[in-house]
C-alpha cells in the first residue's frame, strides 16, 4: 500500500467507528485498481482484490471528484455511498475513498412510521385492538430479523411466507387482521384474503 495512503486509515477507522457497525470504508488506489485498505464487510471485499469503483459512477479527476450513489449488496442491503477523490499534494489523483452507509435498518423504520401513521385507528376502538395490532407487527418484525430480511425488500413469496406463518400461528382469528397484515406488507387486502383461502383449504403458499 502507498505510503499516501498512511493519513487516511485513522480517518476510514473513525468513520466505521462512528456508523456503528452499519457502514464500511474502502480506500482504493487508482494506480492499480485494487482496494487499498478496507474497514467493514458489508460488501464482502477485501484489500488487494480489484477495484469496484467503476460500479459507482464517474469520477471526473477533473472537477471536485464526489460522487454520490445506491448500491444493493448480495445479502439484499441497500447501500448509500459516497466516493470522494484523493489527491497529492500537487493536486494529483492518486486515490478514493467510498464510504458506505447500510440504510436498510432506516428505510424499515421508515416503512414502520408509515404504516403506522396509515393503519385504521384501531387503537381507538379498544385497548384490545391495539395490543393485537403490536403483536401483528411484532410477529413481522421477529420473522423478518430472524430469517435477515428487509422489510422493504421483500419479495412477493417472502411475503405468503409470512402470511403463511402467521395463519399457523393463529394470528388471523382476529377481526381486521387482514387489514393490518396488507397495510404492513404493502398488499391489496383482496390479496391477503385470496392467501387464507388457500390455506384454508390446506393447501401450501
Amino acid at each position: 500500500m502507498s505510503d499516501s495512503f498512511e493519513n487516511y486509515i485513522a480517518i476510514a477507522d473513525g468513520i466505521h467507528g462512528l456508523l456503528a457497525g452499519h457502514g464500511e470504508v474502502i480506500l482504493h488506489d487508482l494506480n492499480s485498481w485494487k482496494i487499498a485498505y478496507i474497514k467493514g464487510s458489508l460488501t464482502q471485499q477485501n484489500a488487494g482484490s480489484p477495484s469496484l469503483i467503476d460500479d459507482l459512477g464517474k469520477l471526473d479527476t477533473n472537477d471536485q471528484g464526489i460522487i454520490t450513489s445506491h448500491v444493493m449488496t448480495r445479502t439484499g442491503k441497500r447501500l448509500k455511498s459516497i466516493t470522494i477523490l484523493l489527491k497529492d499534494t500537487l493536486g494529483e489523483p492518486f486515490g478514493a475513498m467510498t464510504i458506505h452507509m447500510d440504510i436498510s435498518m432506516l428505510e424499515d423504520a421508515k416503512h414502520w412510521l408509515e404504516t403506522l401513521i396509515s393503519l385504521p385507528q384501531l387503537s381507538s376502538q379498544s385497548a384490545t385492538h391495539s395490543d393485537w395490532e403490536k403483536t401483528i407487527q411484532d410477529t413481522i418484525i421477529h420473522y423478518v430479523q430472524e430469517h435477515g430480511l428487509s422489510l422493504v425488500l421483500l419479495t412477493q413469496k417472502h411475503k405468503r411466507d409470512i402470511i403463511e406463518h402467521m395463519f399457523h400461528k393463529g394470528m388471523f382469528n382476529v377481526r381486521k387482521s387482514q387489514l393490518i397484515v396488507a397495510s404492513i406488507l404493502k398488499i391489496g387486502r383482496a390479496t391477503v384474503f385470496k392467501y387464507l383461502k388457500t390455506l384454508k383449504s390446506g393447501q401450501s403458499l
